[in-house]
């Protein structure tokens, strides 16, 4: 009995010396080497500051939580991401804000596109999408249905609004293949194949510092309608009584159609429209009947009402044409 208990304690005493033992010695040469903590920048998850308050609708989702990532010249905002390459993100749904970011001076009235559909999105270096800041924007495609606008509360003649789908995106041009619809001023434009050229950070002389837009190339003119101020381009006297302004073609309501055989350009900065091969002009007054005699355009006599049916008596044609400016009365050079 008492062997036995001698050799309990014994083993005992062993268990525990050992276990000291490995505990002291063996234990700490086993342990990893201590790392120094790293912080975790927090996300840039968040509500839309105030720099972008005045740009969007009460409830858009651009008031909401949302990411964003500014480069030098704009802003990203979006819900959610998927990284396709290294430098290529996937991002739905997508707002891009061109004239307010970390290098631009804010501007009052930038461009904005969106779209529900998302973009993808190849920047010039890689992206941490977690940083809140982004490497300028190589190229991308915005798929889906595409909104572009500019509003400009001090000046209406140069609001921009174009609907289309299927952007191609770099740091100079913006472009589509695609139908478009599109309101410049008080214009509406019906085409396809349309490019926007964005302004260089440096305006040249005589420019407008804080114009984006540089300039537009439409390919293919489908129609061009105009709305002018009574009497259009017969200006009122200022001297028919009121009585008598519903029967003074100077005194009704006016729309000028524009036509073209090839490509258009208009410059944003000088207000200036271009047009190229079989330019045609009709001047429409409310309540006039259309001119019944043919024009000729690119060697064709058409009618003038196939094109405006309630056209009246003023038409033009030639083969290049001017128009200036787009949000005022114009003139043709």
């Amino acid at each position: 009995m008492v062997q036995r208990l001698f050799h309990y304690c014994a083993s005992l005493t062993f268990l525990v010396a050992f276990s000291v033992i490995y505990q002291n010695l063996i234990v700490p040469w086993m342990q990893p080497p201590m790392m120094n903590a790293i912080g975790i920048p927090p996300e840039s998850e968040s509500k839309a500051t105030n720099d972008f308050q005045d740009l969007f609708p009460d409830g858009a989702w651009q008031h909401g939580v949302c990411k964003q990532l500014q480069t030098s010249t704009g802003t990203l905002l979006f819900q959610k991401w998927e990284q396709i390459s290294d430098d290529q993100w996937k991002l739905w749904p997508v707002t891009v804000i061109i004239g307010r970011g970390m290098s631009a001076s804010e501007n009052s009235s930038p461009v904005i596109i969106e779209a529900d559909s998302g973009a993808e999105i190849q920047f010039t270096q890689s992206l941490d999408v977690m940083s809140g800041g982004a490497p300028p924007i190589s190229r991308g495609r915005i798929l889906g249905d595409v909104h572009i606008f500019r509003n400009d509360a001090g000046n209406p003649a140069r609001r921009f609004d174009l609907r289309t789908a299927n952007v191609g995106i770099d740091n100079k041009k913006i472009w589509t293949t695609e139908s478009i619809e599109m309101r410049v001023g008080r214009a509406r434009w019906v085409g396809r194949d349309l490019t926007l050229h964005l302004a260089a950070p440096t305006s040249s002389p005589g420019r407008r510092g804080a114009d984006i837009l540089d300039r537009l190339e439409l390919i293919y003119l489908d129609a061009f309608t105009m709305p002018l101020g009574d009497g259009g381009l017969w200006q009122p006297d200022g001297q028919t009584p009121v009585n008598q302004r519903a029967t003074d073609p100077k005194q009704r309501a006016a729309m000028v159609s524009l036509q073209c055989g090839g490509r258009v350009e208009y410059d944003f900065a000088l207000d200036q429209l271009m047009l190229s091969d079989s330019v045609s002009l009709i001047h429409q007054v409310q309540g006039l009947l259309a001119d019944p005699h043919p024009w000729v355009a690119g060697g064709k006599k058409r009618p003038a009402s196939s094109i405006l049916p309630s056209s009246g008596p003023a038409q033009s044609t030639a083969n290049t044409s001017t128009l200036s400016p787009l949000g005022h009365t114009p003139a043709l050079g």
